[in-house]
């Protein structure tokens, strides 16, 4: 009897064993998969990061350019309205002056 107590737990064992094998080997083509899954990912990533970075430096190089066109820009208009504070000082001065006043005064 013993020996067949011992068989069965044999048996029993062997069972047991298979199927911790196979669960083990299901757990291991999981981790595979995920793996490459993760490997996937990572390269998708860096690729994401290589393509923002390329557009980050086109915006960065294009607001440099902005810069130098608003800096020309405010140049030319400093320049116009110098020109137009001189016209305007010019007008001024001669209405200011007392003898064309008196001459519009007459023309009326």
């Amino acid at each position: 009897m013993a020996d067949d107590r011992a068989d069965e737990i044999m048996r029993h064992f062997d069972v047991v064993a298979e199927r911790l094998e196979s669960q083990i080997s299901v757990v291991a083509e999981g981790h595979s998969f995920l793996v490459n899954k993760l490997e996937v990912v990572d390269q998708h990533i860096a690729d994401v990061r290589r393509e923002l970075h390329s557009e980050i430096q086109v915006l960065a190089d294009g607001q440099g350019v902005l810069r130098d066109e608003i800096e020309t820009f405010r140049t030319e208009v400093a320049g116009e309205f110098s020109g137009l504070r001189s016209m305007i000082k010019f007008s001024y001065a001669k209405i200011d002056h007392p003898s064309a006043l008196s001459r519009t005064r007459f023309c009326l």
